[in-house]
């Protein structure tokens, strides 16, 4: 859905996944991603803000920022990004460090080498809106949504979150939309270990099956409303700085007439860098979102036995603004984990998507590290300037 007026901000969050502490107060017009860059190094930062209106697992996981006056740049190979660590645990630093900063600027950053502890390599933006999102209708035998990601540490989950929309199937607006139809149709999610040497799922983990009406309505119980993300319950350990694949199908016996919605966030095509491809190197630059250059979404019409990467990674290709076909759009991964804990950990930003306000402001609760931001900016594919953006520390 393209911008409908002078101002996208979310006013409303969902209690779900919880992210840093971050009040936004926001004038902007179509903004795709406004984000601010933090002057203090950051460790990896859990949770995510929810829009009411279209769920993401939100906060910046592991994201380093500019550094301050005097201070050296660090270690993820981003323009002024701070060291990470292993799930915020003070792993940190680098072979090569990077150059020193100034309070506005900051420092080229050093790229991570042998020893350094960094096992991901995340884009130092933290995004504060995401323009739109498309969904993928799972409604063939042979459709496969794949989302790669990557952990900051070793972790044991029990739930992986996906964005997801079911609109139109009896247990939601029967008919009155084209996300889902009949029963919802049956999801089977299958976590699998990536080949590093090709990038490609390889062998399976774990994997649930499900009916998605019976999941839609326990998610809304839990949410207390339709949700546009949903989980899959694997068990498992996933180790830092592997990689790793969420394989999404339905398996109803009449997809056709009985399916879901695989819903991801996008990004201009054009800056999208290593999320539009099979990227490899943990130190590739161009990542953006908070995700390292290695994630990203895949789209199979074959079973999984080829992939299709970039402006070609949903059932129908995307644009940015719903139509501007001078800015073709990527699917970007959005995700997040339940952990055995009970501790909800999310790595992607929430989105504003259709909601019109003035003087809106958003927070992120629940910070794990302080953080003070030193930059706020925002862009707009096409139309009107991206307008005006306020950040308070």
């Amino acid at each position: 859905m393209p911008c409908p007026g002078p101002l996208l901000a979310m006013v409303s969050l969902v209690r779900w996944l919880l992210g840093c502490s971050l009040v936004a107060t926001v004038s902007m017009g179509c903004g795709s991603d406004g984000g601010g860059r933090s002057s203090t190094p950051g460790g990896q930062q859990a949770g995510a803000g929810a829009a009411a209106a279209g769920a993401a697992a939100g906060g910046s996981s592991g994201s380093g920022g500019n550094p301050v006056a005097g201070s050296p740049g660090g270690a993820t190979g981003q323009a002024g990004a701070g060291g990470m660590g292993q799930a915020g645990m003070g792993m940190g630093g680098a072979t090569q460090g990077g150059d020193s900063g100034n309070s506005s600027g900051g420092g080229s950053g050093g790229s991570a080498g042998a020893g350094s502890g960094l096992l991901t390599n995340r884009a130092n933006s933290i995004a504060v809106g995401i323009e739109n999102v498309n969904d993928s209708p799972l409604k063939q035998a042979d459709y496969r949504a794949l989302l790669r990601f990557v952990p900051d540490a070793t972790i044991s989950i029990d739930r992986i979150y996906f964005g997801f929309k079911l609109r139109g199937a009896t247990c939601w607006d029967s008919g009155a939309a084209g996300y889902g139809a009949g029963d919802g149709g049956t999801l089977h999610a299958s976590l699998v270990n990536i080949d590093a040497a090709t990038g490609l799922p390889a062998t399976e983990i774990t994997s649930e099956t499900v009916n998605v009406c019976e999941r839609q309505d326990e998610a809304a119980a839990e949410v207390g409303q339709d949700p546009v993300m949903v989980w899959v319950n694997l068990e498992a350990t996933l180790q830092g700085g592997t990689l790793y694949g969420l394989i999404v199908s339905n398996a109803h016996a009449n997809p056709a007439e009985n399916f879901f919605s695989f819903n991801m966030p996008l990004a201009d095509t054009a800056l999208a860098g290593p999320h539009a491809g099979n990227e490899l190197d943990m130190n590739a630059g161009g990542g953006i979102l908070g995700l390292d250059p290695r994630e990203h979404v895949a789209w199979s019409t074959d079973g999984g036995a080829s992939w299709a990467y970039g402006s070609l990674n949903g059932q129908y290709r995307s644009y940015m603004n719903d139509h501007d076909q001078d800015h073709p759009a990527t699917r970007m991964p959005q995700y997040g984990f339940r952990l055995t804990s009970g501790q909800m950990l999310g790595v992607q930003p929430y989105y504003a998507y259709s909601t019109d306000c003035t003087n809106c402001s958003t927070t992120f609760a629940n910070a794990r590290y302080a953080r003070s931001f030193s930059e706020l900016g925002g862009f707009t594919a096409s139309g009107a300037d991206v307008g005006t953006l306020t950040i308070k520390n």
